[in-house]
C-alpha cells in the first residue's frame, strides 16, 4: 500500500517522525485518537448525617445516631490509542498499536 492510499484511509497523522536506517530514511506515522466506552455509576466516599428524633410524650428533639450516605459518581472508561505506521520509499511496511485504558469521573 502507498503512503498516499494510507492517507486517503486514515487521513493526516497527527505525527510524523524520520528514521534513519542503513538503507535509507524512514518515516514513523503516528496516529491517535481517544473514544470512551462504558460508564457506571460508582460509590466515590460517604457524606455523615446526624439523624434525629422527636420524642412524642415530651416533644423534644433527641439526636439518636449519625448515619453515612453514599456519595456517587459517574466513571467512563476511556481508551487512548495510538497507531504507528512504519513507511519507507513512499510505501506501508508495518504497523504498531497501543491502546490504554484509563477512568474518568464526571
Amino acid at each position: 500500500m502507498t503512503a498516499a492510499e494510507v492517507k486517503a484511509i486514515m487521513g493526516q497523522p497527527a505525527d510524523i517522525k524520520p528514521i534513519e536506517t542503513p538503507i535509507g530514511t524512514a518515516e514513523r506515522w503516528v496516529y491517535r485518537r481517544s473514544t470512551r466506552g462504558a460508564a457506571r455509576q460508582v460509590q466515590v466516599g460517604t457524606n455523615s448525617t446526624q439523624v434525629s428524633s422527636i420524642n412524642s410524650s415530651t416533644g423534644s428533639t433527641n439526636v439518636m445516631q449519625t448515619i453515612d450516605e453514599p456519595i456517587y459518581k459517574m466513571q467512563t472508561q476511556v481508551f487512548d490509542e495510538t497507531i504507528n505506521l512504519l513507511v519507507y520509499d513512499g510505501k506501508f511496511m508495518k504497523m504498531n498499536r497501543v491502546v490504554e485504558v484509563r477512568m474518568e469521573f464526571d
